[in-house]
């Protein structure tokens, strides 16, 4: 999962390398997430503004095997630019 961790001042967007024969689903504001509120990763996801927390899993596509969580903590802080 990337970008890593951290305060950042400007819009990122969060990518999830998945492997072939594998699907990505993420969950905001868990770090445990369960199958109940999991979204399916499709493409990248745009980093809310403000402290989020951002989990993800992999899923083996022929077993259902579930990895441990990849936990990132982001926090977009964006100050409009000032007209002088």
């Amino acid at each position: 999962v990337s970008p890593s961790s951290g305060l950042y001042e400007s819009a990122m967007d969060i990518t999830i390398q998945v492997e072939e024969g594998f699907s990505a689903y993420y969950v905001f504001g868990q770090t445990e997430p369960n199958p109940d509120n999991w979204e399916k990763y499709t493409g990248p996801i745009a980093m809310p503004e403000g402290n989020t927390i951002f989990s993800a899993v992999l899923v083996d596509d022929s077993t259902n095997k579930i990895s441990s969580a990849t936990v990132r903590n982001y926090d977009l802080s964006i100050n409009p630019e000032e007209n002088e």
